[in-house]
């Protein structure tokens, strides 16, 4: 039986949502495998056919996506063969977490990715360090001009999830319009388009499954929203109990998850002030 660590999960889509130098085709080939991880048994094992149609790529893509994924560490691709190219899938928690930790040191400092942690001196992971895939290396020169993937790309020309990967750019600064509200101001969530996550499925994954997996990406979707800071003081606060209680309360109602954040940690913030 396979035991994940507290929030590995979220710690893993986290990572997703602000690694760069990758394409955003293989970050939601990764989110799509991460959904599919069954919790309980350790089981995942989606067929190419599957997560391509799922999220609406082709069938190369995705293939192209796991190769990448298995290449940079973050996703161990065991191949079984077969006519759908079935394989089995064991995400890399350990990466996901130390990138999610590297941004959560770097929120602190300011500094770009790779830069020397200025309180352990030891530089960040980066993810566009690796080598060149051999399965890409036809057309990666032709790939270094393409069109940025950012959302605030001025050529107004189509954005294509199926471009390979880019080579490393220094992140623009982010904003954080709604991260000063804070969850204790009960700020509204705004619009979550970030998280491009299938259902989870496969023929082993029940209904309930399904549903609790969907309701976990909700609520989680809406924490994101809030920005950096209130993320992270939620990712800091949730515990596997709480994180069961926030999933149960977003089945009960949608929005019902984040309420449920809202609500318990202002309610333990009052009584610890008193």
């Amino acid at each position: 039986m396979a035991i994940l660590e507290e929030n590995a999960i979220l710690f893993a889509h986290k990572a997703l949502n602000i690694m760069s130098g990758v394409t955003e085709a293989t970050k939601r080939v990764a989110g799509a495998i991460i959904d599919h991880f069954n919790k309980r048994t350790g089981q995942c094992d989606p067929s190419i056919e599957r997560l391509a149609t799922l999220l609406g790529i082709d069938r190369a893509t995705v293939i192209r996506a796991t190769e990448k994924l298995h290449e940079l560490g973050f996703i161990e691709k065991v191949s079984h063969g077969g006519k759908a190219h079935r394989a089995s899938y064991l995400p890399n928690w350990d990466r996901f977490r130390a990138i999610a930790k590297d941004w959560d040191a770097r929120m602190k400092t300011g500094d770009a990715p790779g830069a020397p942690c200025r309180s352990a001196g030891t530089p960040a992971p980066n993810v566009a360090s690796v080598r060149r895939s051999r399965s890409q290396g036809c057309d990666v020169k032709g790939r270094t001009a393409a069109t940025q993937t950012l959302r605030s790309n001025q050529s107004n020309k189509p954005i294509e999830g199926e471009r390979g990967e880019k080579p490393h750019e220094k992140p623009r600064a982010q904003s954080v319009p709604r991260a000063q509200q804070g969850l204790w101001r009960g700020s509204k969530p705004i619009a979550q388009g970030s998280l491009l996550l299938p259902i989870s499925g496969g023929k082993s994954v029940s209904h309930g499954d399904a549903a609790r997996a969907a309701a976990e990406r909700r609520w989680y979707g809406e924490v994101h929203a809030l920005g950096e800071r209130a993320e992270a003081d939620v990712l800091d606060w949730m515990t596997w109990d709480r994180q069961e209680a926030t999933t149960q309360a977003e089945m009960k109602r949608k929005g019902g998850g984040l309420a449920f954040i809202v609500a318990t940690m202002q309610s333990e913030r009052m009584r610890a002030h008193g």
